[in-house]
């Protein structure tokens, strides 16, 4: 049953894994698929930047804050994409190291050998 944070696989998804040639699912190889696409694509309203033509009628203060939504959100995109193409590794290295920095918790210290 197919409820929060309970994935079922697709026929797709069946078909991709039975692939023996593949080694690695990433992003660049997700993008080949239209449904991750429009899922990826499929931004909430609050992400959404709404669009200021610049005719001169904006104040100073609306095309800064216009400005750092696109600037914010490229960044996210971006951050999101690189932490996408890490190994589960970094991934919970990197969950760690931000919620030691956030103050919860004492030190990353001695949790694993290796730095990333």
């Amino acid at each position: 049953m197919v409820r929060r944070a309970v994935f079922k696989i697709t026929e797709e998804g069946l078909k991709v894994i039975k692939n023996p040639a593949l080694t690695r699912i990433d992003r660049k190889f997700l993008t080949k698929y239209k449904s991750f696409n429009e899922f990826i694509n499929n931004t909430s309203d609050e992400k959404k930047i709404p669009e200021v033509p610049v005719d001169g009628e904006q104040t100073p203060l609306e095309l800064i804050d216009y400005n750092y939504n696109v600037l914010k959100n490229e960044l996210q995109e971006l951050i999101l994409e690189k932490i996408l193409e890490c190994s589960p590794s970094f991934f919970e290295h990197l969950i760690v190291d931000l919620i030691v920095a956030m103050g919860y918790g004492g030190s990353s210290k001695g949790c694993w050998k290796s730095n990333w």
